[in-house]
């Protein structure tokens, strides 16, 4: 009977043991045994069960109420604890707190301007679904992709692929327009457009709806911000502005300003039809221009590669002489990727994102390297703790919430820094950068993520080494972490060094790439270069502007031409040549200009001459670059021919060589120089700006002069006058903007790994006061003791150095590949950050080195 008593109970007893403390079940479950024994053997087995039950359900109340009470008194020890460490501990918290803090915040910043990068056009509801309408392109061997499309393509897919369920078009870029309500005249960027641009995208409406906004040829949008500008506080709906002193339109919407992440931008949008009347395009029926962008909403769960195998060959099946291919490519992810990974944004997100990581792991390694230093010191502690009867639970626990606590006040402080400085860094990018929106929150969650992770690491260390000591060997004296943490504390510092050395290294090249931009000869000059818009009556009487500008002695040269040589795209294909091979057929670039062109720009010519007087009749003269004399492959091809492909007319023209200009950079610099035909005013590339060269002195006087002239000859449209060298300091902009960025947050990660490296040469100071103190005894000088302290952190800085170059190398050589033109990576970029991060780490320890070498050695004997 009692063995089948004891059978039945198990295993009430063991759910007893298991809700019950060690020391409590031992004597209490033995209690609960031999009363259910004897109930059992008076009253039955049932009996004794129910009231065994009965006892484990009366008890969980009280246990758990003392789980939750003694729970509590323990947390608020521990964190009481803490915070006396961190008090007692002053410079050893601020170091801690402020170098991961710091850390935290440079983290916060890079990731919000990349979640920036992200997020452009995720705000419309159906963007997994649309596509740009792109174009293959063969240049002889060469497939090149691009944007651009026939502006008739966009119908075609609409009606002949049952997969597109919706198209639209614009033209590529806004172009500048003279806008007049009533007493407002302004020169404003206008975007054509398809009425289906507001089907297709989410572009919220203010005033007005989208299905009907454009419908009508003469119907006009306008963001809120634009109709500010015309209207004040009017209602602009139903309102008649005139562009070009010609064309009446009727406002039919207001848009919400277009947010910052769009990769659509736009003031004014009016329909596709004004291109007809302005330069005789037919938009609905061309398949020959490829300057329009087109725009593609598919189906849902639409397979893009095979829907790219049926539009491969309509673009060639209306025209065939064109030598594109259509395809479409996700909207979502082209701002920075474009097509299949040809842009360059998308390097700059990935440096970014590098960049924020090595910083958040030198703050993180920081964090670990002073809070695993420091814990040797804490090895008495331990030992009188287990001494009065604490668990090693509760030591993991304490040390768990010691670094957790440090990393959560190193997050308040680095949002703090966040919400200071988030307007300047805003400014510095040129982004409305904030903490609110569902990214943004993304951003923090991650943040307070890795710093509750960072205080777990930083304590797991200490807390398991520290935690398996026998009370009775820590309570000999202060015991060390032993060799394995003097290596492990070394390879920390070894490794953020190395990164902080990269970080330099990078910030260098990444320097030297946007001054080399900056100062590469362009083949011509832009200093004391103005230029103003052809518009107006101003088309019709150039020429004798041009004369009564240059009857002013402010006023060198002056020229007229069809682009700005920061970006001329005007291009073709299909041209051909004496001897030309049959793989050839490069994309030409056109540039139409006037006689004074090469004096107006310094430029330089490198065979024949440039057109004079005697050209004007003789249109059909055309000077070329060194780039398409050497595809022509003529030693001198002066007097050659060039065959216009006959697509453009039924009967060819014939251009005939006169000259060869040395090579200039009409794209910015991550193109390589092309090949360029200059034409003498050509119709078909009509001349739209007028260019100065001006004298450096009384620059007042001479854009007054220039005023004046305008006005003469152009009363109704405003003066819009640009000079040249700030539209090259805008096109290289963004890179400026790029090393302004890296060398803040490189200098961020240099100071946070001196903090670091200040705070362990304090600490080692502090082990060695004993040593020191009997060096000094017998004889030794403070600059050899200050030797003795700094010279180990040398030899870590050195390692770095070893470490980091070949790993910075190969980074930044991939990162210039993107340029054609591009600086060296020379001896120097290596050698400075070695001797710049070797000088600040003596720095560093130097103070701490000599505070300790010059303190009195009988101090440093009673020590401890």
């Amino acid at each position: 009977m009692k063995k089948h008593k004891i059978r039945s109970l198990r295993f009430s007893h063991w759910l007893l043991c298991q809700i019950l403390k060690a020391e409590e079940h031992l004597t209490l479950a033995g209690d609960f045994a031999e009363i259910s024994s004897e109930i059992a053997s008076e009253k039955g087995l049932g009996r004794a069960f129910c009231w065994y039950w009965s006892q484990i359900i009366k008890l969980i109340p009280v246990i758990l109420k003392n789980t939750v009470f003694w729970g509590v008194t323990m947390f608020r020890n521990h964190l009481k604890i803490a915070f006396r460490i961190l008090l007692r501990k002053k410079s050893y918290a601020f170091i801690n707190i402020t170098g991961l803090a710091i850390g935290i915040a440079a983290c916060i910043f890079i990731l919000l301007w990349v979640q920036d990068e992200l997020s452009f056009d995720s705000f419309h509801e159906h963007i997994d679904d649309i596509h740009i309408v792109g174009t293959w392109q063969q240049y002889g061997a060469q497939r090149v992709p691009g944007s651009g499309s026939p502006s008739a393509l966009s119908r075609a897919l609409k009606t002949e692929y049952p997969e597109v369920t919706n198209t639209t078009r614009m033209i590529a870029g806004q172009l500048d327009a003279f806008i007049r309500y009533q007493d407002t005249h302004l020169v404003d960027k206008v975007r054509f457009a398809d009425s289906s641009l507001f089907e297709i995208f989410s572009f919220p409406f203010v005033k007005g709806s989208p299905a009907t906004a454009l419908a009508n040829p003469r119907s006009m949008v306008m963001t809120e911000a634009a109709a500010l500008k015309y209207f004040g506080s009017e209602n602009p709906m139903g309102e008649t502005v005139t562009i070009n002193k010609t064309y009446d339109y009727t406002i039919t919407g207001i848009l919400k300003n277009i947010p910052h992440n769009s990769s659509i931008v736009m003031n004014i949008v009016i329909p596709l039809d004004l291109l007809t009347q302005l330069y005789g395009l037919d938009v609905n029926n061309n398949w020959t221009d490829l300057s329009f962008l087109t725009l593609a909403q598919v189906q849902t769960g639409t397979d893009i590669e095979i829907l790219n195998q049926k539009i491969r060959g309509r673009i060639k099946a209306a025209n065939p002489e064109s030598n594109s291919e259509a395809f479409l490519y996700p909207l979502k992810g082209f701002h920075i990727k474009g097509f299949m990974g040809y842009g360059r944004r998308v390097e700059q997100v990935r440096m970014f994102a590098l960049i924020s990581a090595f910083i958040l792991l030198i703050a993180c390694i920081n964090f670990i390297n002073l809070s695993t230093a420091r814990s040797g010191s804490r090895a008495r502690e331990v030992g009188m703790r287990k001494v009065v009867g604490a668990q090693r639970k509760d030591i993991i626990r304490q040390f768990f919430m010691e670094s957790t606590l440090f990393s959560l006040i190193a997050l308040i402080f680095a949002l703090i820094l966040v919400a200071l400085l988030l307007p300047f860094f805003s400014q510095l990018t040129g982004k409305s950068l904030g903490l609110s929106g569902n990214a943004s929150e993304n951003v923090l969650m991650g943040i307070i993520t890795i710093a509750v992770l960072t205080g777990i690491l930083a304590g797991t260390y200490p807390a398991v080494l520290l935690s398996a000591f026998k009370p009775a060997r820590v309570l000999k004296g202060n015991l060390s972490t032993g060799a394995k943490g003097g290596i492990f504390r070394k390879i920390l510092v070894v490794f953020q060094f190395a990164i902080s050395i990269a970080l330099i290294i990078g910030t260098m090249v990444v320097y030297n790439q946007v001054q080399f931009l900056k100062t590469k000869n362009l083949g011509l000059s832009q200093d004391q270069v103005v230029y103003i818009p052809i518009i107006g009556s101003l088309q019709a009487t150039a020429e004798t502007a041009k004369t009564e500008l240059l009857g002013s002695p402010d006023i060198q040269h002056a020229a007229l031409s069809s682009h700005v040589p920061t970006g001329v795209y005007s291009n073709g294909y299909g041209w051909d040549w004496e001897g030309k091979a049959q793989d050839t057929d490069p994309q030409i670039t056109f540039l139409s200009t006037g006689l004074d062109y090469l004096e107006t720009f310094q430029m330089e010519m490198a065979q024949g001459r440039f057109f004079s007087p005697r050209d004007i009749p003789n249109s059909t003269n055309v000077v070329i670059n060194e780039t398409f004399a050497r595809i022509i492959g003529f030693e001198n091809p002066i007097g050659k021919r060039l065959i216009e492909p006959s697509e453009r007319d039924s009967d060819p023209r014939l251009f005939t060589i006169i000259g060869v200009i040395k090579d200039f950079h009409f794209k910015p610099l991550n193109r390589r120089i092309e090949p360029i035909i200059l034409f003498y005013k050509q119709k078909w590339i009509p001349n739209q700006y007028l260019f100065m060269r001006t004298r450096p002195d009384n620059m007042e006087r001479t854009l007054a002069h220039i005023e004046k002239i305008h006005k003469k000859f152009n009363p109704d449209f405003p003066f819009d006058l640009h000079f040249l060298d700030e539209e090259y300091a805008h096109l290289y902009g963004s890179q400026s903007q790029l090393g302004k960025i890296v060398r803040y947050f490189a200098g961020l990660a240099i100071f946070i790994s001196c903090l670091g490296l200040f705070g362990l040469a304090s600490f080692m100071a502090e082990q060695r006061t004993k040593e020191i103190g009997i060096r000094k005894v017998h004889g030794a000088s403070t600059p050899g003791i200050v030797l003795l302290l700094t010279r180990e952190f040398s030899k870590w800085v050195l390692a770095a150095n070893l470490i980091a170059w070949p790993m910075a190398y190969l980074i930044m050589h991939n990162w210039l590949n993107n340029y054609p033109y591009r600086t060296a990576l020379g001896a120097g970029i290596f050698l400075f950050p070695a001797l710049a991060t070797l000088a600040i780490a003596l720095l560093t320890v130097s103070y701490e080195s000599i505070k300790a070498a010059m303190a009195n050695p009988v101090d440093a004997l009673k020590y401890e």
